[in-house]
């Protein structure tokens, strides 16, 4: 039931030439993912272990490779494909998979947990009979109320083999018809004719007066996480990790405290703008510094940095990890259609406004030529008497200038009217041929024609008559193997990219003064030396993640004040200050102690010296 214009904003990676039958080269279904993690296992099985994190509702192994883990051992979460339909990220997370299975020099400080389909349920209807977007797993779930599941989804109306989107006139519609590209459809705004309701494609089949209201799949594991969940929408489940597939997720992380940084593979991306800040709040600086990193691997791809990235959806994984589990975490979509280049041509002409002709010289008042100055006269409704010639015969003779004129105008109440707005009759803005949606049919006219597929009149089985047509389903997020096998590998040098930044823990400073009388003043200090904090700044609240911990430990017979020898920070960062000790310490001469920084997932770090 999405219009056009929201699913092709929300739909930001493209296609090449796109064909029903041909369209799958470089995805794996399930099953052959399945045998690709058992066969990288197999490999190097003593640094990739294989684990089963939990089942679908569907009854499909939900798989974990851990590769160059141990207890203790800082590490990274890669997940992908919780929303189900989103099979490029999952050949990012074997892509990944693969580089470090077989380079033990990638995991020698840190270890990763990668979760490459986590809605196995959902992960094959790319390569079903009928291409559509699922994101609910296996299970049944009624969302009419009505005692039946699964009875009343999309159907394949125009017989092209994929599920697109459904227009019908409709007068109370929410949506246009863009008049500067008939394809697109576009919010109505103040228009009162012509409007349309846009649906998924599909009719009554269960003749409740509803349409598609009830189709396959159950609860949506990508809705199920408890941030921001959404209580009454069905298809987020009937409460938080009430789907197997969610619960498995967050069994299986709140087991690993030594998880120093997540990367879900999704459809949103939260390293490119506008998201970069949507919600992260203390801890933007932190993620503008993952965007740069992550910017910079897309270069060498060329990748665009400057197309819009979706923020992560209420209840989504992503979200859960970075607010709940206290984790610095991130979304990436893999690929996007490229923003369309600026024109080489002349930028557009600016318009003349009274406000412009005020701080205007003669000089520049003639440079717009007599038929600019002819049209802004009509535009404003100028008396015929005031024509453009005359206008320019008196500033060349100095009987009037640009600011003189403005006045004049002022006077007489003239001013052009507003720029008209999009979706309101009469000459509309470009939306269609601008933002997103733009971007993207530019992209297919380009590169993959056969994508969209023209809107066709249908009749439905009530007799209405509607139109069936729109972006082929995986069009906009399932690139071609060529520019997948980029996007695979520029997201693998990212995250690497990323892990090499992860916090890590040093002793910087163990010091012991003498203060006569078998008594030392011991001082210590401990320092996150990289770029990322121990703990986001929201993380620390969350309390999942124990606190970076300076102790010291004393030899022989030697006692200290304060009795309690331990000190802790929550949250250490690179730059901002060490977390410090002091101790007085009563000891022999020649006492070794020892001072340690301990933490769950930047490391540890231990000094020992001798009194002396």
């Amino acid at each position: 039931m999405r219009p056009l214009f929201v699913f092709l904003a929300f739909s930001v990676a493209g296609l090449g030439q796109i064909s029903t039958s041909g369209a799958n080269s470089g995805y794996l279904p399930f099953d052959a993912l399945k045998d690709k993690v058992t066969a990288l296992a197999a490999e190097a099985p003593e640094r990739v272990k294989l684990v089963t994190l939990g089942t679908s509702a569907g009854g499909r192994p939900m798989l974990a490779l851990e590769i160059g883990t141990a207890p203790g051992k800082q590490a990274v979460l890669v997940g992908a494909n919780i929303v189900g339909y989103h099979n490029a990220g999952s050949q990012a997370a074997l892509d990944l998979a693969e580089r470090l299975a077989k380079n033990p020099a990638l995991t020698a400080t840190r270890g990763y947990y990668i979760l490459p389909a986590l809605n196995p349920d959902a992960h094959d209807v790319m390569f079903g009979p009928l291409r559509y977007r699922r994101s609910g797993n296996g299970g049944p779930l009624d969302r009419d109320r009505d005692g039946s599941t699964g009875e009343d989804g999309p159907n394949d109306l125009n017989g092209d083999g994929r599920i697109t989107e459904m227009r019908l006139p409709d007068p109370a519609g929410a949506m246009i018809i863009d008049p500067n590209d008939p394809r697109v459809m576009i919010p109505a705004g103040a228009a009162t004719s012509g409007r349309y309701r846009v649906l998924i494609e599909g009719s009554d089949n269960d003749g409740d007066g509803l349409l598609n209201e009830d189709g396959v799949g159950g609860e949506r594991p990508d809705l199920n996480f408890p941030h921001q969940w959404m209580a009454g929408n069905p298809e987020a489940g009937a409460y938080p990790g009430s789907t197997p597939e969610a619960r498995a997720v967050m069994e299986y992380v709140l087991a690993r405290r030594n998880i120093a940084l997540a990367v879900i593979y999704g459809p949103a991306n939260t390293l490119l703008a506008p998201a970069t800040t949507a919600t992260a709040g203390a801890d933007d600086g932190y993620f503008a510094k993952l965007a740069a990193l992550y910017k910079q691997n897309l270069l060498p791809a060329g990748f665009s940095q400057q197309r819009v990235g979706a923020p992560s959806v209420a209840g989504g994984l992503r979200n859960w990890l970075y607010h709940h589990f206290g984790v610095m975490a991130v979304e990436l979509d893999i690929w996007g259609i490229p923003p369309r280049a600026a024109s080489s041509g002349p930028a557009p002409e600016e318009p003349i406004t009274i406000e412009r002709l005020e701080k205007m010289s003669n000089e520049e008042f003639l440079a717009l030529g007599e038929p600019r100055i002819a049209a802004y006269l009509k535009q404003i409704k100028a008396p015929g008497m005031v024509s453009a010639k005359m206008l320019i015969d008196n500033v060349k003779s100095g009987r009037l200038n640009p600011a003189r004129m403005a006045q004049m105008m002022r006077s007489m109440g003239l001013k052009a009217p507003p720029a008209p707005v999009a979706g309101t009759n009469g000459a509309a803005a470009p939306t269609g041929a601008a933002g997103v949606a733009g971007d993207t049919m530019a992209y297919l006219d380009r590169e993959a024609p056969s994508a969209f597929t023209a809107w066709t009149p249908v009749v439905l089985p009530d007799g209405a008559r509607a139109e069936v047509g729109g972006v082929e389903p995986f069009a906009a997020i399932a690139p071609p193997q060529e520019i997948l096998t980029k996007a695979t590998a520029a997201h693998s040098a990212a995250v690497l990219a990323m892990a090499g930044e992860l916090p890590r823990i040093t002793i910087t400073e163990v010091q012991a003064t003498p203060a006569g009388d078998g008594v030392w003043k011991v001082k210590a200090q401990v320092a996150n030396t990289q770029m990322l904090p121990t703990h986001p700044h929201r993380g620390a609240g969350a309390q999942h993640h124990l606190p970076v911990r300076l102790a010291l430990y004393l030899g022989g017979a030697a006692t200290a004040a304060p009795e309690h020898r331990t000190v802790s920070s929550d949250n250490l960062c690179l730059d901002e200050a060490p977390l410090s000790a002091e101790w007085t310490v009563r000891a022999r001469k020649g006492t070794r102690i020892t001072v340690a920084a301990t933490s769950s997932n930047a490391g540890q770090d231990r000094r020992e010296i001798e009194l002396r």
